[in-house]
Order: C-alpha cells, then sequence, then structure tokens
C-alpha cells in the first residue's frame, strides 16, 4: 500500500500471536490498529443534555449494518440503519425524532462495543469502540464511532468495510480476494453506456472515457465470473459539491451472461428533476443472511452525502433502500 508508513505513522501497529481469541477462530495473524486519541470526543452532541427529556425515543431491536473507512487516523464506523428483512430502516435525524442520536449512542455504543468488519463478500476483521463523535458529511448527521481495528493480513489495503455488531453477525468465510475489472468489464461497461445513455434520453456526453468516474468489479458469490459497476458523471464529479442543472449521473451493474455482459442494474439522476446525487460502488456482503450478497452504495450530493442498498432477492438487482434525504434531495436550479 503506497504511503503504508506515512499513513500508520500515528496508529500502534501490533501482530497478535496465534493464541488471541479470533486467531483460534479463524487462523493467521492479524493487525492491530489503534486509533490515536481523539483531541476532544464529540459524545457531547450525542449525551441527553441536562434539563432534556430523559425519555428514550424507540432504537432499532434488530441488527444495525455500519459503513466503515479508513483514513491516516485509522477507522470509522458511522450507522446506516437497522437491517430489516428485505431493506433497511434509514437512521433517524433529530428534527424527525429529537434526542434520537443521543439515545443511539449511550444506548448502542457504549465504550467496548464489538463488531465484525466485512468486505468482499467476507470477513476480514474486527473493531471495538473507543470514543463516539459526530459525523456530519451525511446529509442526516449521525455517530461516527473510533476505536481498535483488527485485520488479516490480506486486507490491510482495504479502505473501505461494512460492520455488524458481532453478536449479530453469521455465515462462514471465504477466502478475501479484491478482483479489478479485467478488458472485457472495461469494454462492456463503455458498450452498456452507450446503449443506455440514448434510452434514457440522457445528452449525449462525447467520448465515455471522460465521464467515467468509477469502476469496480465484485465477485458476489463465492465462484463464478465477477460482476462490475460502472458510476459516469456528466459536468459533475464524484464530490460532495454543487453542480449545474443539465448534470445528470448514471450508474450502470454489469452482470456476465454468454461471455459477455448485460444491464444489472440502472439507476439514472437528472439534477434538474432529482438534485444531485452520484452513486457508486461501497463494499458487499450478506448482512441480511438471506444467502445472497447485498450491495451498499454510497451517494454524494451537493451539501452531503447518504447510502443506498442493491439486492437480488430472487430475481433481478433492485434497488431496496436509500435515505429519504437523498430521495428528497432538491433539484437544481440554474444561479444568478
Amino acid at each position: 500500500m503506497s504511503g503504508q508508513a506515512s499513513r500508520w505513522s500515528a496508529a500502534l501497529v501490533i501482530v497478535t500471536a496465534t493464541a488471541a481469541c479470533d486467531n483460534v477462530e479463524w487462523g493467521g495473524a492479524e493487525v492491530r490498529l489503534r486509533h490515536p486519541p481523539p483531541a476532544h470526543v464529540g459524545a457531547a452532541r450525542d449525551t441527553t443534555a441536562a434539563g432534556e427529556d430523559p425519555s428514550t425515543p424507540e432504537l432499532p431491536a434488530g441488527p444495525v449494518l455500519y459503513i466503515g473507512s479508513r483514513d491516516s487516523t485509522g477507522v470509522t464506523l458511522s450507522p446506516v440503519g437497522e437491517i430489516l428483512e428485505d431493506s433497511i430502516a434509514p437512521f433517524r435525524g433529530e428534527d424527525e425524532v429529537p434526542g434520537y442520536r443521543a439515545a443511539f449512542v449511550r444506548e448502542l455504543l457504549p465504550v467496548g462495543t464489538e463488531f465484525l468488519l466485512f468486505a468482499e463478500g467476507t470477513r476480514v476483521g474486527s473493531f471495538t469502540s473507543e470514543s463516539v463523535e459526530t459525523d456530519e458529511s451525511f446529509c442526516v448527521p449521525r455517530p461516527a464511532v473510533r476505536g481498535i481495528a483488527e485485520f488479516l493480513p490480506e486486507a490491510m489495503d482495504h479502505q473501505r468495510f461494512l460492520a455488524v455488531p458481532r453478536e449479530h453477525a453469521g455465515g462462514g468465510r471465504r477466502a478475501f480476494e479484491e478482483p479489478t475489472p479485467e478488458r472485457d468489464a472495461r469494454d462492456a461497461s463503455l458498450g452498456l453506456a452507450a446503449e443506455i445513455i440514448p434510452q434514457v434520453g440522457a445528452e449525449w456526453p462525447g467520448d465515455l472515457l471522460n465521464i467515467r468516474w468509477d469502476l469496480q468489479a465484485f465477485r458476489p458469490d463465492a465462484e463464478g465470473p465477477p460482476l462490475f459497476t460502472v458510476t459516469y458523471l456528466f459536468r459533475d464529479r464524484l464530490r460532495v459539491e454543487p453542480t449545474v442543472p443539465s448534470a445528470y449521473a448514471l450508474f450502470i451493474m454489469g452482470v456476465p451472461r454468454g461471455g459477455s455482459f448485460e444491464q444489472g442494474y440502472v439507476w439514472y439522476r437528472e439534477a434538474a428533476r432529482e438534485g444531485k446525487g452520484a452513486p457508486h460502488f461501497w463494499e458487499q456482503f450478506d448482512w441480511d443472511g438471506d444467502g445472497q450478497t447485498e450491495v451498499l452504495l454510497e451517494v454524494l450530493g451537493e451539501t452531503g452525502r447518504w447510502t443506498a442498498a442493491l439486492d437480488r432477492r430472487s430475481g433481478p438487482w433492485e434497488r431496496v433502500f436509500q435515505d429519504p434525504c437523498g430521495a428528497a434531495a432538491p433539484p437544481v436550479v440554474a444561479s444568478g
């Protein structure tokens, strides 16, 4: 991993012995990353202030899915929402349920809460909470949990994760693999976009390579060829920032079929009608335990980000969840 030494200069790195409990379970060494103590802990924003109503809002009764990322200071987890049978219940905002975030932290994220980390459809490590701040980058602010992370050595370069509380994780492990888009997938990503853009009535961008912002491969099953996802952004960038009314985003999932690829899922979003929303693949694993992997997308808007989820269920891929704040993003209008 480039810049590994500089990115981990603030982290304590310990290779644990095989006598550790996790290593007894699945063998090999793990690397532990301890997040450096924050200058201040933002928990004050997530605890009940004096004089507030002490009643506790209704909290998730089932397991909660978390989105995770790693940067130069360590690993951070933030809740996506409660895992339902075929969807996700979104994280509630303070304007909707006053005191919800504070109660969530108090009841569900005490110091020492343990999580399992997943990437590429398999378990890659564990995480123990140490402190909680508030992440304002989401369109609904939510807790940001920092702590100690342990990884399989082969997953040390991975930057994105999904997580669930340890007591709710199930299923077996498979070998960790990071597939990359092969030549046929790269070609198919352009071919499918060339078919879809006229179908949805979008403005032709000229050279598709100039607007292809994200191309990733993933293998939803233990065997078989990988799928790919690709994000095209016209007059826009894969960032949280304002855009223009003529911008659009096109997300495509390519599914292998008969030696080629066909449309597995398409999400076309015009800024002038639905607001900016640039979706891209984040991670995948079977978080609801139904035997079928699910995919989490990060969606970038004008002033914040949110999440969405794709699932096959028993048929084609479909979007089964999107944070309401993203679905209700205001249309982009011309300035001046």
